[in-house]
């Protein structure tokens, strides 16, 4: 059994069954506030009962850490859904600014968790007030902390908000590949991540599709992490993979 998606399907027939209906920004939406979604670093977050692109989770992962904001690195790697909210080849001010630029978030917790005692403060924050006018849309996923256990890195990852079929797939193995990175940069295992969610939600627009997807049984499925920083190095391998779902992109 993969234990991640059977907490992921859970939190699906959770949201659907006792979730609020909201008029957001984008439309009607089921959600949740304040809950938390956990995982070990032992089970890697796949999802093997529909049909996950996890090449352009990769690659957006890799863009990130490597702090681009540039479109070519993204079609290069056939993604085009950030086209929309780009302007002269680049989504300004987004995630990989964010975490690599004044200042170098990851060098930051790096020193805090190399520090000989248990550091509160090795935090990254994406959500920068100063930067939002200029940003097309904001980040959706807006800290991580890291916390030191023994020989292990455990990391909290927190939404201010998250599209629970469509982008927190995809999100969440964006998480898992940055605790993967900070452990091995410090030569330390990983202990576990836990999703904090402000918001999680299901689209209105969506229920017809996670109706689909919760009837599919669950897959087997592998992550080999060569190296976590090339879109080369991590290898992700699914048996009896479900089919793909259509739905429709809501930012």
């Amino acid at each position: 059994m993969n234990t991640f998606e059977s907490s992921y399907k859970s939190l699906i027939q959770t949201c659907l069954k006792i979730g609020e209906d909201l008029q957001g920004r984008n439309g009607m939406m089921r959600s949740l506030i304040s809950t938390t979604l956990g995982a070990s670093s032992l089970k890697p977050p796949i999802i093997t009962g529909k049909k996950i692109l996890y090449n352009k989770a990769i690659a957006e992962f890799v863009w990130m850490l490597e702090g681009r904001t540039d479109l070519e690195f993204l079609h290069e790697h056939d993604i085009y859904w950030w086209d929309d909210y780009a302007k002269d080849g680049h989504v300004h001010k987004s995630y990989g600014y964010q975490l690599r630029n004044d200042p170098d978030q990851i060098e930051y917790v790096l020193s805090e968790l190399r520090k000989p005692y248990v550091s509160r403060r090795a935090r990254i924050s994406l959500w920068q007030p100063r930067d939002l006018k200029e940003q097309s849309i904001p980040c959706c996923y807006t800290e991580f902390d890291f916390i030191k256990r023994g020989d292990k890195l455990q990391m909290i990852m927190t939404f201010r908000s998250s599209d629970l079929f469509l982008g927190f797939p995809y999100d969440a193995l964006v998480g898992y590949l940055l605790l993967e990175y900070i452990a091995r940069r410090l030569n330390m295992g990983t202990h576990n991540i836990i999703y904090n969610f402000i918001n999680v939600h299901l689209y209105h627009e969506h229920f017809d599709a996670v109706s689909k997807y919760l009837e599919q049984d669950e897959g087997r499925g592998s992550l080999i992490i060569n190296d976590p920083s090339k879109t080369d190095g991590i290898e992700i391998n699914i048996e009896n993979q479900g089919p793909f779902i259509p739905a429709k992109l809501i930012l």
